[in-house]
């Protein structure tokens, strides 16, 4: 693991701590990919963190690279994870977060999207409303 990736997820790890998050598991070994960096708890929410670190954002900030497989990846590691170790977090509700940060120096600047793969779905599924007339209209 590289110090980048190291000092971002002691980051995002104290940054949910000082937000009342409580800290299920960090850098869980659940499949080969291990995409999910941070399980945490906020009330009774499950909440599966990743986090993404650049040194730079000359590619933009890490989080605005994510796709449809990404969250499929996501979903699909959250069950392995749940099915294993998920008998405490009956009931509760799963929401998927990504935290972003960027490295300046001796500073960083943190982006915490909540809810993110959720959010990818709504707008998927807001610009398949959009284009429903059209939809309609190409069926008849």
């Amino acid at each position: 693991m590289s110090k980048l990736r190291e000092k971002a997820l002691k980051a995002a790890e104290r940054y949910l701590e000082a937000r009342g998050y409580d800290i299920v598991a960090v850098s869980p070994k659940i499949s080969e990919a291990d995409r999910i960096d941070i399980i945490a708890t906020q009330n009774d929410t499950l909440v599966l963190a990743e986090v993404y670190a650049r040194a730079d954002t000359k590619s933009g900030f890490p989080s605005e690279h994510l796709t449809d497989q990404v969250r499929e990846a996501r979903e699909h590691e959250a069950l392995l994870w749940f099915a294993e170790y998920g008998e405490d977090f009956i009931g509760y509700e799963l929401r998927f977060d990504v935290i972003s940060i960027v490295a300046a120096g001796n500073r960083a600047l943190l982006r915490h999207h909540i809810n993110a793969m959720s959010m990818m779905a709504e707008e998927r599924f807001g610009a398949l409303q959009e284009h429903k007339p059209q939809l309609a209209a190409a069926a008849a």
